[in-house]
């Protein structure tokens, strides 16, 4: 009986195949779009790069660099699995996926730092 399923007989002569009604795609929910965001550790240039185009001072890039190496090592990535602060600059709190994204994570370092008066405390 089973082969019968996987290998049905041809029609006999005369005869033609029922015809199939065409299955419906199921009606689902739109896809929500993947962000890509870089995997692995940045360089030191491309981090420089991100912290500028965030608007950090041209005298704070290499420090913001030093800080992103010592809470991250450059990986945009990296999540605190004990507190939880995320990516680059390991924002605390982690404001959501949104923040792993290397350039998302420099502008809300730079929104903290300017909340901050211009200061680099949120990083000690």
């Amino acid at each position: 009986m089973i082969l019968a399923l996987l290998h049905p007989t041809p029609p006999a002569p005369g005869h033609a195949m029922p015809v199939r009604q065409q299955a419906r795609a199921p009606v689902t929910a739109p896809a929500v779009p993947q962000v890509s965001y870089p995997s692995g550790p940045l360089s030191a240039a491309q981090v420089a790069g991100y912290v500028r185009a965030a608007g950090f001072p041209e005298g704070l890039v290499s420090t913001m660099v030093a800080i992103a190496a010592r809470e991250s090592g450059f990986d945009p990535r990296a999540v605190n699995p004990s507190s939880g602060a995320c990516g680059l600059f390991q924002l605390y709190p982690c404001p959501g996926p949104a923040a792993l994204g290397p350039a998302v994570n420099a502008q809300l370092a730079f929104a903290k730092y300017r909340a901050a008066g211009d200061s680099l405390s949120p990083w000690g």
